[in-house]
């Protein structure tokens, strides 16, 4: 498995050539803040930039253009991010990039403010989708979902044998679900696969939580932990032939040394208050060692970009660690883009200033 998840060199193109950050600045269309922060974000993933970067990559990707014309404009788009005379911090208009988004998901036709998790999900799928066309695998079924190791072993070796791509071998991360029913006890297991990591901050203040300590500062592990605890639901139960009270658990399997955490707070800037009121405290490393079960994953991690709302002015902005000086960036759409320490971001995102 570690073998197909390397990343190959025809992909691993350098940055010496551009010698300066990403600083162009992107033009806000009317309400899209949420593209910009998810374009920026993607922008300084080394490998996935650097991919798109690879003059022999653009020449297969321009030859293709009708089959992928998301990967054509998101090439562009990192063209125009890494423009060698960005001195003056050129401004960008991201509307060809959002013209294709509108024609390929309704969702995004209108000029109007959407969910940052959610666009983020659906751009690496379609880019993934595009650039994963030569070959479609014949996935191994598994038979005997109520034995673990096989289900576990089944999962690997599709993953293994598919024809995966940039994104794939450099995001996706994979997790064993268990689900026993109440009834007749009867377990059956399941190997998933995801591209970005989904937590629930409102679910897990409420868990956590009680009468005496409703304004409790969160952490990502804290969000993991709830993740992973075990849930009940009515869901059909094959072995009693009827819905039953079902009890799944979840525990991650194996990542990649990249993992894109989408934390979900189910509210928008209209509740202002609320916004405030569930704290989630970010720190600059975070060790994963106790939730990750495959011994050769990746466990610990540094953090390289945020995506966070700007309450003055109510729209995303974000930070992000440059693949080129290793330096923080502070962007804010056509506004600004400027250089920034991890230390004042950390305090500003902790302290909700």
């Amino acid at each position: 498995l570690n073998k197909s998840r390397e990343t190959s060199s025809e992909n691993n193109y350098s940055f010496n050539k551009y010698t300066k950050p990403a600083k162009t600045r992107l033009k806000n269309l009317c309400d899209t803040s949420y593209l910009n922060s998810v374009l920026y974000c993607l922008g300084n993933i080394r490998n996935i930039v650097s991919y798109f970067l690879n003059p022999e990559n653009f020449r297969e990707i321009d030859n293709n253009i009708n089959a992928m014309p998301l990967s054509f404009t998101f090439e562009r788009l990192m063209y125009h991010l890494y423009e060698k005379d960005n001195d003056n911090e050129n401004c960008y208009s991201p509307e060809a990039f959002w013209k294709i988004l509108s024609k390929l998901n309704i969702t995004y036709k209108t000029l109007k403010r959407r969910n940052p998790n959610d666009l983020m999900n659906y751009i690496l799928n379609v880019l993934h989708n595009e650039l994963n066309q030569k070959n479609k695998p014949n996935l191994i079924v598994n038979e005997d979902i109520n034995d673990r190791n096989k289900v576990i072993k089944t999962g690997v070796n599709n993953f293994k044998n598919s024809d995966n791509s940039i994104i794939s071998n450099n995001l996706n991360w994979f997790e064993i679900k268990q689900c026993q029913c109440n009834k007749c006890r009867n377990t059956t297991f399941e190997f998933l696969t995801f591209i970005t990591f989904n937590l629930d901050i409102e679910s897990t203040h409420n868990n956590l939580s009680n009468n005496n300590n409703d304004n409790i500062s969160l952490t990502l592990i804290d969000c993991i932990k709830n993740y992973n605890e075990p849930k009940k639901m009515k869901i059909y139960c094959s072995n009693c032939k009827s819905t039953e009270d079902i009890i799944c658990s979840s525990k991650i399997f194996l990542t990649s040394h990249v993992i894109i955490f989408c934390i979900n707070r189910g509210i928008d800037f209209s509740d202002k208050n609320k916004l405030l009121q569930i704290k989630l405290n970010i720190d600059e490393k975070i060790d994963l060692s106790n939730f990750i079960e495959e011994e050769k994953s990746p466990k610990k991690y540094k953090l390289k970009g945020i995506i966070s709302i700007f309450l003055q002015e109510q729209r995303y902005i974000n930070f992000c660690e440059s693949p080129v000086d290793k330096k923080w960036y502070y962007y804010n759409n056509e506004k600004k883009v400027e250089e920034i320490n991890i230390e004042t971001i950390l305090k500003n995102i902790n302290e909700n200033e």
